[in-house]
């Protein structure tokens, strides 16, 4: 788009695999998920919609594909099932049992996992991460979650075992917790940035946080970024026993309601002459305040006009009378950044996010085969010449086996930077080791509508997107069945040579369909 301007539960069947491609509830069944551990045990956890048989957790502690059992981008060296940890041998899917661990599943639609470090080798007290990916299936189809990044939290800190979990018991609302391991604290706080945007609200922590919980209460953020001028919005449920702090919060007061909606968190505990924080973390809600979350979708739209074309107020205005739907916007000043600022890109960008559109930079990757330098560089003047831009555009993405670790790489220094959102575009069907290595991959970059693979049901649908052009008129039925196994929809009716230089007029409409 580069235009100028598997698997039976191992309980059953050690050693068997099949394929669960055939079919998957409407809604994606993996809901909230929580990696954490304290100075001993890890502890991880997820929700879901939709109960399976047998739940897992794929666990990369070297955090190298190349090694142990691929899936969702990752190399698992070990997997929880249910209720016992097994360890990669190969080839294939060959596991070793490793032990039981404490596992628990129900209460609130959620399983959970508790197990010692050592038994995975990561007992470093300092500095210790792995990839993690999430699923459950059964008879009717799987769920798989994206690549999760689990840093983990130094043994010498005061806080452990924080958790950010949906609160389905009391419908629409999102608990917070968090464990402390000394001292007598007197205020126990959660900063939460709703639009993850550094530039708004309270600035501490890397995020900032437009709302606050602090022991009972949700504040709204009303001041300069420096500035400790906080609004009461409501009471919240809090309580707090035995070194345990939980909060539930309604998700509509802070005005998190739609599906697939994320937030940047930090935890902090005070008293009079102390504070301990956590790191930032980012909590995405997944479905709606209603249950189970229906399967809606948003869009992407490579947005390769200049920023005074109507096109720019029409998807704004667009986006602004249909809130509940995710609209994104790839921006483009010159096949990248270009080599200066255009202060008509730094207003057009701030416009867009005004409306509530996430804004992605173009970048142009030459199928891996342009240099991580030249990419790189083009990610660092993005952040430097628009800091509104929230995300980054991979465009010529490989889908070549092998090359998989070049994404990678460029997603990680992306978030490095800042960037909370990737999308890659081989403009054609994958393969699944790609899968999790950017948040989304765009599957379908081709003149008029055409029928989808199957294996996309095997995972959740925001790792995938369409953007079919030469497309006359809104095809509400095209929309209706790539929903199912796709979470990004785009049409347009215009063609080549460059069908994105502008709007089409069926865009209100498009994203009504996508509302429903």
């Amino acid at each position: 788009m580069r235009f100028r301007m598997q698997g039976l539960g191992l309980a059953a069947a050690m050693g068997v695999f099949i394929s669960w491609s055939q079919a998957t509830p409407a809604a994606a069944a993996i809901a909230s998920t929580n990696t954490t551990n304290d100075a001993t045990t890890v502890t991880y956890a997820f929700q879901y919609s939709t109960p399976g048989t047998w739940y897992r957790v794929f666990i990369d502690n070297d955090r190298n594909a190349g090694t142990g059992f691929p899936t969702a981008g990752i190399g698992a060296n070990f997997m929880l099932e249910n209720g016992t940890l097994f360890r990669h041998v190969g080839p294939g899917w060959n596991w070793a049992t490793v032990g039981a661990v404490t596992y628990s599943n129900g209460g609130v639609s959620t399983a959970s996992w508790v197990f010692s470090r050592s038994s995975i080798g990561e007992t470093n007290c300092t500095s210790e991460t792995a990839d993690v990916v999430f699923q459950v299936g059964g008879s009717g189809g799987q769920d798989t979650s994206a690549r999760l990044v689990h840093s983990y939290i130094p043994c010498a800190s005061k806080l452990i075992n924080d958790r950010t979990l949906n609160n389905p018991s009391i419908q629409g609302n999102v608990g917070y917790r968090i464990q402390y391991s000394s001292s007598t604290w007197s205020q126990f706080q959660v900063f939460i940035d709703t639009d993850r945007s550094a530039s708004t609200g309270y600035g501490m922590g890397g995020i900032g946080a437009n709302y606050l919980v602090e022991n009972a209460t949700l504040f709204r953020h009303t001041g300069a970024s420096s500035s400790w001028t906080w609004t009461q919005v409501t009471p919240v449920s809090f309580s707090h026993a035995n070194n345990v702090v939980n909060w539930s919060v309604p998700r509509g007061a802070m005005g998190e309601t739609a599906s697939n909606e994320s937030a940047d968190i930090v935890y902090r505990v005070q008293s009079s002459s102390a504070n301990a924080a956590l790191p930032k973390r980012t909590h995405i809600y997944f479905g709606g305040t209603s249950q189970p979350p229906a399967a809606t979708a948003g869009t992407i739209v490579p947005l390769y006009t200049y920023p005074t074309d109507a096109s720019w107020s029409a998807i704004a205005s667009a986006k602004r009378e249909r809130p509940s739907v995710a609209v994104m916007a790839i921006v483009n000043p010159a096949s990248g950044p270009g080599t200066t600022v255009d202060s008509n890109y730094t207003i057009g960008i701030n416009n867009l996010r005004a409306a509530g559109i996430k804004v992605l930079g173009y970048v142009a990757t030459g199928y891996a085969a342009r240099s991580e330098a030249t990419v790189q560089m083009e990610m660092d003047r993005w952040r430097s010449f628009y800091p509104g831009v929230e995300g980054v555009f991979f465009d010529e993405m490989s889908n070549v086996a092998g090359q998989e670790n070049y994404y990678r790489r460029q997603d990680t220094y992306a978030r490095s930077k800042g960037f909370n959102f990737t999308v890659g575009n081989p403009g054609t069907d994958t393969r699944a080791s790609y899968v999790g290595v950017v948040n989304t991959i765009i599957v379908y970059e081709s003149a008029g509508t055409a029928p989808l693979p199957t294996w996309y049901t095997g995972h959740a649908r925001e790792n995938f997107a369409v953007i079919p052009y030469r497309v006359p008129s809104l095809n509400a039925a095209y929309v209706a069945t790539a929903r199912q196994s796709v979470g990004f929809i785009y049409m347009t009716n215009d063609d080549l040579p460059n069908p994105w230089d502008s709007l089409p007029s069926y865009f209100p409409a498009l994203l009504t369909e996508l509302a429903r």
